[in-house]
């Protein structure tokens, strides 16, 4: 069978050879036999403009007009052109080479005799011009010139004729070459399949008792969904199915002979103490063994994984025991969703203590928002009556008189009233939202120009990060400046001492799992937040700063963002400033949007 493969590979290989070697003649054939035509080309051109001289020149002594010279001018300019490359084709033939000049000097005389006729017809007239013509001395000139140019072109036909015979001859070679050496191999494959499939055969059918007793065996273990494992006497291992390899990391090949505790290592999940070989005691009292809670299995990789486990022995038909088989499994899977399903339980707990927690607020937020709405407008007009009054006479009043700072305190007081109960009743009864596009990068400088008094007077500085030519977005724009607002004033409380106010937007696009965002960011330098209160910053009525507010602002600003579909979140550290990142959807329905009051007591939809 070798002899017969290697015969086969090199008569293809001759093969190959043969057909480069002919291709590649043919090619050369061809290629001589344009070279050929090409010169036959030439010498007819050359008769050609021969005749078109010959022709213009005749027409204007008839005539005597000057457009028969035009075509006799560019005959005579182009006549040397088929000259030329005529001795560029002929440089392989000395024959023709030598044939050349004398051909050169045909077409001068013939040319020479033209120019003479037409110098005699310019001067003499018609009459003068006829006589020389009839001379005959051009016709002389122009049967040698055919002359020439036709035994050249003889030459070259017999050239043409012999190397399309030759190109033809070795077509033919090649094609009946390739055709046996194709034959022939085709003929050498089927003999060595033939041969291939009788020696396979025989050693299928010497195979095939042996293979039908292991198959059945193989087939019972490997169709088992646990790992099964088998030793001998010794403890040697023997056999190990397709889940076995897997769990171990051993392939069958490698395994087999090794003690079963370099292949099953087997430790205590907890203590990290070795675990005692099941097999040692099946061999020695031959009984059923089974693996203690909490024993992991370590691979040949070091992966571990919680197995459980079974050995039993093997006996002979004299009841003698011949090995060990032992079946374990990975429960991994099942150590999971134990601890699932308690992480579940505790969640679920969790959470029913967060729920309890948010029903208490939100009764107490919905008794908030009704004492609000009904003590605002009693709170309001005495407000109003003592911030008018205190206006007045502080107008009345020259600053250097001792009641003036009395007087500008009661106002600031006053005003400050006023903002508390204004932010009760944002936070009680908020505002519906008007929804527009919106210029985010407008809204960013206007916001500014609001709060650049208290930026100028606490020594703040400004950068403006707000990529240009962001989209415009569906949004509340008076809201949106509420919130950014909050924000700046916020940062301000943080920089008594001066510092740095960044302010940046861009749009972050989607991952795959998110749509596209806009995101607003506003960061400071000031003194930041404690990691202990950054969780409940947005809750209702939390702020660190005890003595300034109702700690509402950021609970109005987070809602605001939600309701437009967004999200709003912080990073802060003490000392190292605070930044606020706002995330708001590039694209929403104006109609699918809600609006959740603080009490969770009603749900509005915007946009309707």
């Amino acid at each position: 069978m070798l002899a017969g493969l290697g015969l086969v590979v090199v008569l293809l290989s001759l093969n190959t050879w043969f057909a480069y070697h002919h291709i590649r003649q043919m090619h050369n054939d061809a290629r001589m036999v344009d070279h050929t035509h090409n010169v036959i080309n030439a010498l007819e051109s050359i008769i050609s403009f021969a005749k078109d001289a010959e022709t213009g020149q005749r027409g204007y002594i008839i005539t005597g007009e000057p457009r028969y010279l035009v075509v006799y001018d560019s005959a005579v300019s182009s006549i040397n052109e088929p000259v030329r490359a005529l001795e560029q084709l002929t440089r392989d033939n000395p024959s023709q080479q030598a044939r050349i000049p004398p051909l050169k000097n045909l077409i001068t005389n013939r040319l020479k005799i033209l120019e003479e006729a037409l110098g005699v017809r310019k001067e003499k007239g018609f009459a003068a011009a006829r006589d020389t013509i009839l001379t005959d001395r051009g016709k002389i000139e122009m049967d040698d010139l055919r002359k020439q140019v036709d035994e050249m072109t003889s030459v070259e036909r017999q050239l043409l004729a012999a190397r399309s015979e030759r190109s033809e001859r070795t077509y033919r070679v090649a094609l009946l070459t390739t055709i046996f050496a194709d034959l022939f191999a085709l003929a050498m494959v089927v003999a060595f399949i033939l041969l291939l499939r009788r020696h396979l055969l025989a050693r299928d059918k010497a195979a095939a008792a042996i293979h039908e007793q292991r198959e059945m065996f193989r087939t019972t273990i490997a169709s088992i969904g646990d790992a099964v494992m088998t030793t001998d006497t010794q403890g040697r291992v023997t056999y190990l199915n397709s889940v076995a390899q897997f769990l171990t990391g051993w392939k069958q090949e490698a395994a087999v002979g090794q003690p079963l505790e370099t292949v099953f290592r087997i430790l205590n999940e907890e203590t990290r103490a070795s675990v005692a070989n099941p097999v040692v005691k099946v061999l020695r009292e031959g009984i059923v063994v089974g693996l203690a809670n909490h024993t992991v299995l370590i691979a040949r990789d070091g992966t571990e994984r919680p197995v459980d486990d079974s050995a039993a022995p093997i006996r002979d038909p004299k009841g003698k025991v011949s090995g060990v088989v032992m079946v374990f499994r990975d429960v991994t899977e099942r150590r999971r969703a134990e601890s699932a399903l308690r992480a579940s339980e505790e969640r679920l707990r969790l959470q029913a203590q967060e729920l309890e927690q948010q029903l208490i607020a939100s009764g107490r937020l919905v008794s908030l928002g009704e004492i609000t709405a009904s003590m605002a407008h009693e709170f309001n007009n005495p407000l109003g009556i003592i911030m008018g009054f205190a206006q007045d006479f502080l107008s009345d009043t020259d600053p250097s008189n001792p009641q003036y700072q009395g007087l500008r305190i009661i106002d600031e007081e006053a005003k400050r009233c006023q903002k508390i109960i204004q932010e009760l009743l944002d936070f009680a009864r908020p505002r519906r939202a008007d929804f527009s596009l919106t210029d985010i990068q407008q809204t960013v400088e206007k916001t500014l120009k609001l709060v650049a008094n208290h930026l100028y007077k606490q020594k703040i500085a400004v950068d403006n990060l707000v990529d240009e030519n962001l989209p415009q977005i569906q949004a509340d724009s008076q809201q949106l400046e509420q919130v950014l607002i909050n924000l700046y004033l916020n940062a301000i409380d943080a920089m008594p001492e001066g510092g740095q106010l960044t302010i940046g937007a861009k749009v972050q696009e989607s991952d795959g799992t998110t749509a596209p965002m806009l995101v607003i960011t506003v960061a400071d330098t000031g003194f930041g937040i404690e990691e202990k209160d950054l969780p409940r910053i947005f809750l209702p009525f939390f702020t660190a700063r005890k003595t300034k507010g109702l700690g509402l602002g950021l609970s109005i600003c987070e809602r605001i963002v939600k309701n437009h579909g967004g999200d709003i979140a912080a990073k802060s550290h003490p000392g190292g400033g605070t930044t606020f990142s706002i995330c708001l959807p590039l694209h929403q329905d104006g109609n699918s949007r809600k609006f959740v009051d603080p009490g969770n007591a009603a749900v509005e939809t915007l946009g309707e």
